[in-house]
């Protein structure tokens, strides 16, 4: 099988051979250069990932903030004192809830003695792992040579750009989402290798109920799933897929009914109707919001915002027409399914959190992006759109045509398909780079304010026996919570108490 390299040069689309290049490499043994390759390629990807982990030690700081107050923090203080109720971990907290979230936090929290800033560290860690697993999932379909090692390059910047880093230095939704996102992309490939009632597809269902009792928006995973069973080809389908509509609705029930679910205020049964009532009511403005949510992905200005996410739709459809005869549903279902889960995320954010009094918004309003704490959960469509072009255009390189294709068209449709591509692939490329580019600034900004804020709440928590009562609201709105948990973490030693040398340079 030809060489993306040798077909694109044999096609006059790129040149990769001139006579200095042979002169300097020409006498070069052939494993020479494949490592040679491998190491040069091995350091640019290492960059943004490093890079990240120095953008957590430097901006993230040790104190917990706003939810942490509601249950961590009492959970920890409790468990020391030994009058923890395990229930609690199985109460809903805010949109959602995070029962095995929830008992990893904890467990992280005795270990450290409740370090925020290695929570964040660990998020960041299972955050790697999910991209490594899509990268991986991306290599067993196409071959690698110097340019996929090329294509890859956004695989390992974009998902890594400081604006989103900001997201693993402020509040403990820095652990959350990242296992959300775990459990959902295990849940799609286990699904994918699933081809009958086997074991895959019960441990795909496993993942699902996990990743529901992750983060809120982990009920996407039965949707996706959904999708990726109707394009699959396999034994008993229906019965596979009432087998995982069935797990849905029973999960569904037992989050929302069985544990109870709170009927009034923000966070509650009644505000999803008033997000579906608002749906319905003001549709033109729900879209536009989310192609904003789309746009948001590659600049974070609301003016502009929206201008991206027409140009990133224009190139995801222009792709899907392009290769139309082509599209191999069966074969790829784990990328739609994983697409599906990236756009059903993006789509509760938008809906959830495109406006205010209840999140009704303003009827004249046409421009959004969603917040900086919802970053990691509008990601995932851009991430697989980029990687099904790379897929189809590397498919329309090696096996061109159709066997309902007329054979006097065939060069025709060949040439016609490879270039338009290139050039989408290209302008993806382009889009994602551009996304790197365009929130190093604000990320870095974001970094330096989220740090001086939180510095001074540190210091709030360190002489909080001598703090007035109005500076404690930057640490919780509910100020008798905060300073009875104050004085336990003093007690135990736990949080910012643990190192006392460091606590005492504060200390009156």
């Amino acid at each position: 099988m030809k060489k993306w390299n040798s077909i694109l040069a044999q096609r006059g689309v790129l040149k990769i051979r001139t006579n200095y290049f042979k002169k300097i490499v020409g006498g070069m043994p052939k494993t020479y250069f494949k490592c040679l390759s491998f190491l040069i390629f091995a350091l640019i990807y290492s960059i943004p990932i490093i890079f990240g982990f120095f953008f957590i030690e430097r901006f993230a700081v040790n104190v917990p903030y706003w939810d942490p107050w509601s249950h961590v923090v009492p959970w920890t203080t409790a468990y020391h004192e030994g009058n923890l109720d395990i229930s609690e971990l199985f109460k809903q907290q805010n949109d959602s809830r995070p029962i095995i979230s929830n008992f990893i936090m904890l467990s992280i929290s005795l270990i450290t003695n409740l370090n925020i800033k290695t929570m964040f560290f660990i998020g960041y860690c299972i955050f790697i792992i999910s991209i490594f697993i899509i990268i991986y999932l991306l290599k067993n379909e196409i071959n690698l040579n110097v340019t996929t090692m090329i294509l890859l390059i956004p695989f390992f910047y974009y998902p890594f750009n400081p604006f989103f880093l900001v997201r693993f230095i402020d509040n403990v939704g820095s652990l959350f989402y990242p296992i959300m996102i775990f459990f959902a992309i295990m849940a799609i490939i286990f699904l994918d290798k699933s081809k009958n009632f086997d074991k895959n597809f019960i441990i795909s269902i496993g993942m699902g109920i996990a990743c529901t009792f992750s983060f809120a928006a982990g009920l996407a995973i039965w949707f996706a799933g959904f999708v990726q069973l109707l394009l699959q080809k396999m034994e008993r389908k229906l019965e596979r897929i009432i087998v995982w509509l069935l797990f849905s609705i029973l999960t569904v029930y037992i989050n929302y009914v069985y544990l109870e679910f709170s009927e009034e205020g923000l966070h509650s049964t009644g505000a999803i109707i008033i997000f579906l009532s608002t749906t319905l009511t003001h549709p033109i403005q729900k879209i536009l919001f989310l192609i904003g949510t789309f746009g948001a992905q590659m600049i974070n200005d609301r003016n502009i915002a929206l201008f991206f996410g027409l140009v990133f739709l224009g190139i995801t459809i222009s792709m899907l027409i392009n290769n139309r005869k082509f599209l191999e549903f069966n074969r790829y279902s784990k990328w739609y399914g994983l697409l599906t889960f990236g756009l059903i995320t993006s789509i509760l954010v938008t809906f959830a959190r495109s406006g205010s009094s209840l999140y009704h918004g303003y009827s004249n309003t046409i421009f959004f992006i969603p917040e900086i704490r919802h970053s990691l959960a509008i990601f995932l469509p851009i991430v697989c759109v980029y990687a099904l072009t790379i897929i189809y255009t590397n498919n329309s390189l090696l096996k061109d045509i159709s066997p309902k294709d007329d054979l006097n068209n065939q060069n025709e449709i060949i040439h016609r398909r490879e270039y338009t591509n290139i050039f989408l692939l290209g302008m993806l490329f382009t889009l994602m780079i551009m996304g790197y580019l365009l929130h190093i600034p604000p990320g870095l900004n974001a970094g330096e304010n989220s740090y001086s804020k939180l510095i001074d709440k540190q210091n709030i928590l360190f002489n909080y026996k001598n703090t007035p009562d109005i500076e404690f609201e930057k640490l919780y709105f509910d100020v008798s919570q905060v300073k009875i948990q104050a004085e336990k973490l003093e007690r135990l030693h736990l949080s910012v108490f643990t190192n006392k040398n460091y606590a005492d340079r504060f200390d009156g």
